[in-house]
C-alpha cells in the first residue's frame, strides 16, 4: 500500500516537473504532448486526486457510515474543483491550435477516454466553429 502511494506521488512529481521552468497556471508557455500527456491532458491533477482517494479510503469507516459518507462527498468536491480547474485550462489553451488538435487526439487515445464515451460531458469539445482541417497533430 504504501508503495503504490510513493509511485502515485512519483507519477505526480514527474507530471510537475514536466513542464520545467515554464510551470505557470497563469499563462501559455507551450502544449506539453510528451512524457505522461501522452496517456492523459492532466496526469498531475489524476494522480493527486487518486493519492487522496487512496489516503482517505482506508480510514473513513472508523467513525461510521455517516462521516464516512460526508468525507467521501468532502473528496468528492475537491475533486470536482480539479475537473472545473482543468476545464477552466482547457478552455484557455483552446485558443491554441495544437492544444485542440492534442485534446482532440486524446479523446481517442488516453486512458481516461472510455469515461468521455460513456460520459458525454467528460470529453473535450473544440471552440465553437473550429475547422478540423485547422487542428491536426503535428
Amino acid at each position: 500500500y504504501g508503495s503504490t502511494l510513493l509511485f502515485l506521488h512519483s507519477l505526480y512529481l514527474t507530471a510537475s516537473l514536466n513542464f520545467g521552468i515554464r510551470y505557470s497556471n497563469l499563462s501559455h508557455r507551450g502544449i506539453l504532448t510528451d512524457g505522461l500527456f501522452r496517456f492523459t491532458k492532466h496526469p498531475a491533477y489524476l494522480f493527486k486526486n487518486i493519492v487522496w482517494w487512496m489516503i482517505g479510503l482506508p480510514f473513513i469507516t472508523n467513525q461510521g457510515a455517516g462521516v464516512a459518507f460526508a468525507n467521501c462527498f468532502l473528496l468528492f468536491c475537491v475533486n470536482a474543483v480539479y475537473w472545473w480547474r482543468a476545464r477552466t485550462e482547457e478552455m484557455h489553451l483552446s485558443r491554441d491550435p495544437a492544444y485542440v488538435a492534442y485534446a482532440l487526439s486524446m479523446n481517442e487515445r488516453s486512458v481516461l477516454a472510455v469515461m468521455g464515451k460513456i460520459i458525454p460531458a467528460l470529453a473535450y469539445k473544440p471552440p465553437a466553429g473550429y475547422l478540423k482541417s485547422e487542428y491536426r497533430i503535428r
